[in-house]
């Protein structure tokens, strides 16, 4: 293959592409054919996305305030390789390349949420997206640095709680209001730091947000359209609010810093049908929309996060980072005024990361990780007993470049206990992983490279003990305490182009699993549920990410692009031959951009095609389309201190299902709406 062909290949992907930043133009002005490398910082030893073989996305700025939604899983779910469990607009989590759950690692601040998102999709993520500053994907085996439960991939939300920066002045901060049609949603958040002498910050940060059920075009469910009722999703409202404190010292040969945060949010499991749009539309706000029958989840959590570093603390060392958290979490299961179920967690995480300086020309990262999850469930749905899980971790990174090319590897020792008293029964695992990979600059524009990996996942409690109903998935859900370790064999083959007008990159993965664990419908029923049991079988998963942009006009003052993406999985039962539940079709996204001094405009084509690939007791989907606009004003061009946002969202009310969502019968994708949001900062 020659390099010309190469750059023909690639050239091609001009509609399928990854949308560039609003804020990028200065810098395209200044060089109209590179653009600064962005880096992942959740990466090993915080590498670009050029020097990566696996893909991923970073969001910042105003691609991450158009893409900003009420949960982790609607924010990333127009990304490449990322879909969203949706659960409602109050739970959803990302699922990556068809993997979800106890497979994808959710961070804040590079230490776990703390919550109980991986037990069942109707328990939320706890991370206030108001306040997220950045979010950070990376698609593939993760687990030398953030352990088993990343073998499908990990996202990361970086918010300021923990101040690591002086302010320019004596104080800096921001202030974001924003409101939505579809379901008269309101959103506040509002931060700032203030340098107390020359070496302390002071931060406060605070967000509240109130949604009444999101409207939908057409008929919600099937029973909605046998009784005539059209309009909104019931029982879908969310309000949510929370803030923190947090203190930095930030001294010439290290750092410490400290944060205190709480979270609180009421949302709506929606289920049933919709109910009528009134004629009164301000009678409606008024009434709040929030006294819906159905399941309503109350949540809490306190989190207390710390952080510590050293520069050259060692003459072999760069840098030695510490991470420290713990967090007090609960959430109630309402139905109506009565109390359900009641699910607590409470956990800590600590993490060291030692950073050596070269060796032989080798730059890595070398730590240890430990944790513990004390997680309990009391009432009708408490499907999984009392357990306490302790996770310990080694692991090494280590990268090597000698002129064009890049070798990285690696390794990670694991052990997990999981304990349940109660049933007198205790597990104990020790799961080892590798991981190595190459890349090649084939030019100054273009780079290929290949990384291959083996990992292990020990199972989690819900794998293993659950035994009871659990209404979330219709089933009755019976763990099997026999289950082994997974292993997955990973291969990554990617080819970037970085620079010039035309950029991109193409990434093919395949996944082999041994003894994956899945839940397994029997065929069977308890207490009037289906029966699901989790098995393990031999499954693989493969599928490919393309993305590409293209700025075909480039003046002072203006600039025009075109750019999109696509992302296919494919994942069968290797026994069998059947496809796996729960994968998301094929995904798509198409943009044209124009950039100027005072506004930046997007049009874009958003959709999936039919999925009817269908594992056991699940039903196909159609296909869907969206149309997307936005705008961003600054009437001081170059600053960022004032801008104000209109954004149009699914602008032809066409009607979408999320096929992987388990409420997709119950709750389609939002209708039309419009969003505007103004942000101030000082």
């Amino acid at each position: 293959m020659t390099i010309q062909s190469l750059r023909t290949g690639v050239s091609l992907l001009a509609l399928m592409a990854v949308p560039f930043s609003a804020s990028s133009l200065a810098a395209q002005q200044a060089d109209p054919v590179t653009l600064q490398p962005v880096v992942v910082e959740i990466a090993p030893l915080k590498s670009t996305q050029e020097e990566l073989v696996e893909g991923s996305t970073v969001l910042t700025g105003d691609d991450l305030e158009r893409r900003r939604a009420p949960t982790l899983g609607e924010t990333l779910a127009r990304t490449p390789g990322v879909a969203n469990s949706d659960f409602g607009p109050g739970a959803g989590r990302p699922v990556i390349r068809g993997q979800g759950a106890a497979r994808v690692r959710v961070l804040q601040n590079g230490l776990d949420t703390f919550d109980a998102s991986t037990a069942s999709p109707d328990h939320a993520v706890v991370i206030p997206m108001e306040s997220a500053e950045r979010v950070e994907v990376l698609r593939g085996p993760a687990a030398l640095l953030y352990g088993s439960s990343a073998v499908g991939g990990v996202v990361s939300v970086t918010d300021g709680r923990i101040p690591i920066r002086r302010p320019k002045d004596l104080v800096e901060g921001m202030a974001r209001l924003g409101f939505s049609t579809g379901s008269s949603a309101l959103e506040g958040f509002g931060s700032a730091s203030l340098a107390a002498g020359n070496n302390v910050v002071l931060h406060l940060e605070g967000f509240s947000s109130d949604a009444n059920d999101y409207r939908v075009n057409g008929y919600a469910s099937d029973e909605a359209r046998e009784e005539g009722l059209k309009g909104k999703v019931e029982n879908s409202a969310v309000e949510r609010s929370g803030g923190s404190v947090g203190a930095s010292y930030l001294g010439e040969h290290g750092y410490a810093g400290f944060a205190v945060s709480g979270y609180s949010s009421l949302y709506g499991v929606p289920g049933g049908h919709a109910h009528h749009e009134e004629e009164d539309h301000e009678e409606e706000d008024e009434d709040h929309e929030h006294e819906h029958g159905g399941v309503r989840v109350d949540m809490q959590q306190t989190r207390y996060d710390a952080r510590f570093g050293l520069y050259e603390p060692l003459p072999f060392l760069e840098e030695a980072s510490l991470r420290l958290g713990h967090a007090d979490y609960r959430h109630l299961e309402l139905e109506g005024d009565e109390v359900g179920t009641l699910f607590e967690n409470r956990g800590w995480e600590g993490r060291l990361d030692l950073t050596h300086k070269p060796i032989f020309g080798l730059k890595g990262v070398f730590g240890v990780q430990a944790s513990r999850r004390d997680f309990q469930a009391v009432g009708e749905e408490a499907f999984v007993p009392p357990t306490i899980t302790d996770n310990a971790a080694l692991f090494l990174v280590e990268r090597y470049e000698t002129g064009p090319w890049q070798f990285t590897g690696g390794g990670r020792l694991e052990t997990q206990t999981v304990e349940a008293d109660g049933l007198g029964m205790e597990r104990d695992f020790t799961a080892v992983s590798v991981s190595a990979g190459a890349s090649y600059r084939l030019s100054s524009d273009y780079s290929i490279g290949l990384s291959l990996s083996r990992t292990e996942r020990a199972p989690n409690a819900e794998e293993l003990f659950s035994d009871g109903p659990h209404l979330a998935t219709n089933s009755y859900e019976i763990g099997n305490t026999e289950l082994d370790k997974e292993e997955a064999l990973h291969a990554e083959l990617s080819l970037r182009k970085t620079r010039g007008p035309v950029t991109g990159a193409v990434n093919l993965f395949a996944t082999r699993y041994r003894d994956y664990i899945f839940r397994d419908f029997t065929g069977g029923e308890r207490d009037g549920l289906d029966e699901l049991r989790y098995r393990q079988t031999d499954a693989d998963f493969h599928g490919l990410e393309v993305e590409a942009a293209w700025t075909f006009l480039e003046r002072p003052g203006l600039a025009l692009s075109l750019d999109g993406s696509l992302d296919y999985v494919r994942a069968e039962n290797r026994e069998t031959g059947d496809a796996l539940p729960l994968i998301p079709p094929l995904g798509y996204n198409i943009g044209i951009n124009a950039y100027t001094n005072h506004v930046d405009y997007r049009l874009e084509l958003a959709g999936a095609t039919e999925q009817d690939r269908t594992g056991a007791n699940e039903t196909s989907t159609d296909g869907y389309a969206f149309l997307n606009a936005s705008l961003a004003f600054r009437p001081i061009a170059g600053s960022d201190d004032f801008i104000l946002q209109v954004q149009g969202r699914n602008l032809t009310d066409s009607e979408g299902r999320n096929h992987i969502s388990l409420l997709k019968d119950e709750a389609p994708l939002r209708g039309r709406e419009l969003r505007v949001v103004g942000t101030v900062r000082f």
